[in-house]
C-alpha cells in the first residue's frame, strides 16, 4: 500500500473547515487564501517543492477538486533559488485561490481563508483554530484539537487491517506533484507579465511640463500641436502651479513659487528615503 504524507488531512481545524464548506454554510465559495511562511534559508532547496505540497493537498481537501491554471511569480534575495513566491491557482465554478510562500516572513505562519458569499473560514492549522466570519461578527468555531502525525498512523494501520485503500493514496501525492511541476513551470517559464506605468500618462506629462517651466517659460509655439500638453496644462493652470504671461511678443508661461515646491516635494519622493535599506552594525559603534 501506497501512502502519501499529507499530514494536514488529519488536521482537525481543517477537517471542521471541510465539514463546514461541504454543509453549505459558506455559500458559494468565491477564493481561497493560503499563508505558508517561516523563517529559514535553505539555499539547495526549491521552495515550490518545499513549502508547496501541503498548500497544493489541503486545496484539493477543501474545495474536491484540483486546479486548472496557475500563474506565479519568485523572489530569491540571498541566492540564485526562489526564497519567496506568490502563487494564483483558478479552479472549477469560478474559484480561484491565492497562495504565499516565504522562507523570509519573519513568523511561521500556516493560514487558510475561506471567503463565501454568506459567510468565511480563517483556519490556523498550527494551532488548530477556526474563526468564522459573518458580517462583523467573528466567532470561535469549537475543534477537538489531535496529533495529526498519530491520527495519520492510526489511519494507515486502519487501512491495512481492513484492506481498504489510504485516502492518501498514491495517486493523490502523485497529481499533487503534477500540479507543483505545472506551477513551477508557471513561475520560471511564464511569470505574471508586468504592466509598466505608461511614460506618458497624465502625471508624466504635467510633471513634464513643470520641468520645463522650471527651465525656462514655455511658448504657445511649443504646445500647439500638443493635445496632451494642452489638457496638462490647463489644470497645472487652475491649480496654481503654472501662471499665464502674456507679453507683446505672444503668451507664454511659467512656473510659480507653488509648482516650485511642489516639484521640488516630487523629486524626493522619487528618489525615495534617504536612509540605507541596510541595517547598521552596532559593533562598529563606540
Amino acid at each position: 500500500m501506497i501512502h502519501a504524507g499529507h499530514v494536514f488531512r488529519f488536521n482537525a481545524a481543517l477537517r471542521l473547515a471541510g465539514q463546514v464548506i461541504e454543509r453549505g454554510d459558506l455559500g458559494r465559495v468565491f477564493y481561497v487564501r493560503i499563508q505558508w511562511t517561516d523563517q529559514a534559508f535553505f539555499p539547495d532547496r526549491d521552495i515550490i517543492f518545499d513549502l508547496g505540497p501541503h498548500p497544493v493537498d489541503i486545496l484539493n481537501q477543501l474545495l474536491g477538486t484540483w486546479p486548472k491554471k496557475f500563474s506565479g511569480m519568485a523572489r530569491g534575495y540571498r541566492g540564485d533559488r526562489g526564497e519567496v513566491a506568490y502563487v494564483i491557482a483558478e479552479f472549477p465554478n469560478d474559484i480561484f485561490a491565492h497562495v504565499e510562500l516565504s522562507w523570509l516572513h519573519p513568523n511561521k505562519a500556516r493560514e487558510v481563508t475561506i471567503v463565501g458569499s454568506a459567510q468565511s473560514l480563517v483556519v490556523d492549522c498550527l494551532n488548530q483554530h477556526v474563526f468564522r466570519i459573518k458580517d462583523d461578527t467573528r466567532e470561535e468555531l469549537a475543534v477537538s484539537g489531535n496529533n495529526t502525525i498519530e491520527s495519520e498512523i492510526d489511519h494507515f494501520v486502519d487501512s491495512i487491517v481492513r484492506g481498504d485503500v489510504s485516502s492518501e493514496s498514491g495517486l493523490i501525492g502523485a497529481h499533487t506533484v503534477e500540479v507543483l511541476e505545472s506551477i513551477r513551470s508557471s513561475v520560471w517559464d511564464r511569470p505574471l507579465p508586468a504592466i509598466q506605468i505608461p511614460k506618458h500618462g497624465p502625471i508624466n506629462v504635467a510633471i513634464e511640463i513643470l520641468q520645463r517651466a522650471n527651465d525656462d517659460r514655455i511658448t504657445s509655439d511649443q504646445i500647439d500641436g500638443n493635445p496632451a500638453y494642452r489638457e496638462n496644462l490647463a489644470l497645472l493652470v487652475r491649480a496654481g502651479l503654472i501662471r499665464r504671461v502674456t507679453a507683446e511678443d505672444g503668451t507664454s508661461y511659467e512656473i510659480t513659487d507653488a509648482g516650485s515646491s511642489f516639484l521640488d516635494a516630487y523629486g524626493k519622493i522619487e528618489q525615495g528615503p534617504s536612509v540605507s535599506p541596510y541595517p547598521v552594525d552596532l559593533s562598529e559603534r563606540q
